[in-house]
Formats: structure tokens, C-alpha cells, sequence
């Protein structure tokens, strides 16, 4: 057996590239990061300092990088819309406390270190990846008022790794009315395609009346994929996707119309997958150890089948390729190759 392990080798932008320090304090080029996204050219590098910036729309293959201790909050919307050239457009290390929404792109756009306690709607997108991050909360309703989840996924491929998503608590009633219904932690839509390595999903808790005079509300599911949608799940045992609690029936692991693939993670609680296939032996995962720092050496670490011959390819342009065998799609243009030789016991 051939593990093939794929890694994007660097997102660095080219040595001509324009970087700008966005300061809300005033000791950078601009303030805000709206006017910072206006005057950069593409491939540019926002340097973002710890403090408070308000609502922006990044159209255009930038990098996005939070810098220095403290948060980076955004307050307002951000909006990630019609990337169609170039590399891929990266926002790393940043809070979005308001609506955070990524439609109509082409291009790669990789979310690093990102947290978003109100969600995140990803809609006719080509490749998103998600790598250490939280989210959590409700979709934003620019893309479907009625979807109770903290991520909605409608026409894109995206992929979530070493990441926690939580769907959001439902309403409590203490007087009059029916509790609400936990959030649901990811839902799809048509032509969706998920893929989740040593991530977490939970469905949110059912609302209660403290009165004792209603039934609670029903718990939400960790993860919905629809009829027209794929999900790729592979991690370890620790690795929970868990519906959300209520007093009497929890929500599921997993609701799935579409095929699924699961690999060791753990379903906490009920699910429904007709289509479910389980991997065997597990897939393999790649993982980092520690956290990589610059200019310090950077170690992976390999969990595959003992015996398991191991490649890593490793490349600075991101793609999307399916491989006919495969369950894990090609993610770079191969540039670098290591035969790192077999897995012990």
C-alpha cells in the first residue's frame, strides 16, 4: 500500500510583492483594512496589528496576515467574492465577530488560524481550505436566511483540517412558546463537497424551558450533507463529531443523504448514512507537531497502516485535481518529492 500525502509547500508571495502594515492604533500605512485592500495589488501582504477594524470585501489574491499579540478583530462584514486569478487569496490569524461569507471564487482561499464566533457561508466556491480554526454560530443570512448552521456549504469543495465547529445553542423559553432548535454544525446544500482531517464538529444543544412547561426544542446535527453531496471524514478517535443535546434525543454525528467516507473519527451519538463507507485500514493523516514558526524547522508527523509506504509531494500552487483510486483529491502541483519510506509498527 502507497500512502501519497500531499502539502502546500509554501504560500509566500513573490519577492516584488508590496507589504503594508494596517494599524487601528495609526502606526502603519492605513487604519482600516477596507482602504488597505483598495490601494494593494494583487499579491501583496497586509500585515494586520492587534486591534479593532470594521467591515471589507477582499476581491483580489492578497494575504491577510495577523500580527503581533492581541486580537485582530473584525466588527463588520467580510466578505472574501470573485477571486479568479492568480495564486490564492490567505487571511490568517484573524476574529471576525460579525458575518464572514466567501462566494464566487475561482482561486484558492485558504482561512489560517481563523476564528469566527457568528459562522461562515461558503458559496459557488472552487476550493476553500480551513486550517486551525473555530467557528461557530449561525451562517450569515447573505446566503440562506432559513439554514441554522456554522457552516453552510452550497456549490464549492471545502476542507477543514485540525479545525472545531460548533452549531449555535437554541433559544430558551421561560415563560411562553416551544424552546428553539440547536444549530446544526455543518450543512450542504447541492454539489457540495467537505472534507474533514482531525477536526472536530458539534451540533448545537436544544433550547429548554426552565419551567418544566415545554418540551425542549431537538438538538442539532454535527453534520447534514444533502442528497447531491460528498463529505471525506478521517482522522483519530479523539477526533468528535457530536449532535447536540436535548432532554430526550440527541441530535445525530451525521445525517447523510449523499456518500460519505469516515476513517477512525468518533460519532458521539446516532447517525443516519445510508451511503456511509468506512475505511479500511484508516486513511492516512499529516499533521504538524508543535506549531511551525519561521525560520525554525518545521516537523510532520505521518499516521497511516504499518507497512505503508509514504511520498510526500510538496508544492507552491495550489490545485484541485481528482485521482481515479483516490478518495483525497491532488492539492498542489508536485514540485518537491520525498520517499520517506515505510511506516513502523
Amino acid at each position: 500500500m502507497r500512502t501519497l500525502l500531499l502539502a502546500v509547500l509554501s504560500l509566500s508571495t513573490p519577492a516584488f510583492a508590496g507589504t503594508y502594515i494596517v494599524d487601528a492604533a495609526g502606526g502603519g500605512d492605513f487604519t482600516d483594512i477596507a482602504p488597505a485592500i483598495a490601494f494593494a495589488s494583487p499579491g501583496d501582504v497586509l500585515l494586520i496589528q492587534p486591534g479593532t477594524y470594521g467591515a471589507f470585501t477582499l476581491d483580489k489574491r492578497l494575504v491577510l496576515l495577523g500580527q503581533g499579540t492581541g486580537p485582530k478583530r473584525v466588527t463588520g462584514l467580510a466578505l472574501v467574492e470573485n477571486v479568479h486569478t492568480g495564486n490564492c487569496a490567505v487571511l490568517a490569524g484573524l476574529t471576525f465577530e460579525s458575518w464572514l461569507a466567501v462566494r464566487n471564487c475561482t482561486r484558492p482561499i485558504v482561512f489560517d488560524r481563523v476564528t469566527s464566533p457568528t459562522g461562515l457561508g461558503i458559496d459557488t466556491v472552487s476550493d476553500l481550505r480551513c486550517y486551525g480554526s473555530s467557528i461557530s454560530g449561525g451562517v450569515t443570512p447573505l446566503f440562506w436566511s432559513s439554514v441554522k448552521a456554522a457552516v453552510a456549504v452550497r456549490e464549492a469543495r471545502a476542507e477543514f483540517v485540525e479545525s472545531q465547529i460548533a452549531g449555535f445553542k437554541g433559544l430558551d423559553i421561560y415563560e411562553w412558546g416551544t424552546p428553539g432548535d440547536g444549530g446544526d454544525g455543518v450543512y450542504t446544500a447541492a454539489n457540495a463537497h467537505l472534507h474533514f482531517a482531525r477536526s472536530s464538529v458539534w451540533g448545537g444543544a436544544a433550547g429548554f424551558d426552565l419551567a418544566g412547561a415545554q418540551g425542549s426544542g431537538d438538538g442539532g446535527t454535527a453534520v447534514s450533507v444533502h442528497a447531491l453531496a460528498t463529505a471525506l471524514i478521517s482522522g483519530t478517535s479523539t477526533d468528535m463529531f457530536t449532535g447536540g443535546s436535548d432532554d430526550s434525543w440527541s441530535g445525530s454525528s451525521l445525517s447523510a443523504a449523499g456518500s460519505v467516507r469516515h476513517s477512525a473519527v468518533n460519532f458521539a451519538t446516532w447517525y443516519w448514512a445510508p451511503a456511509l463507507q468506512t475505511a479500511t485500514p484508516d486513511d492516512p493523516t499529516l499533521y504538524f507537531v508543535g506549531v511551525p514558526v519561521p525560520g525554525v524547522t518545521t516537523t510532520f508527523r505521518v499516521a497511516a497502516p504499518p507497512g505503508s509506504l509514504v511520498e510526500l509531494r510538496m508544492g507552491r500552487n495550489p490545485i484541485v485535481s481528482d485521482v481515479p483510486g483516490l478518495a483525497e483529491d491532488v492539492l498542489v502541483t508536485p514540485q518537491r518529492k520525498f520517499d520517506l519510506g515505510q511506516v513502523g509498527g
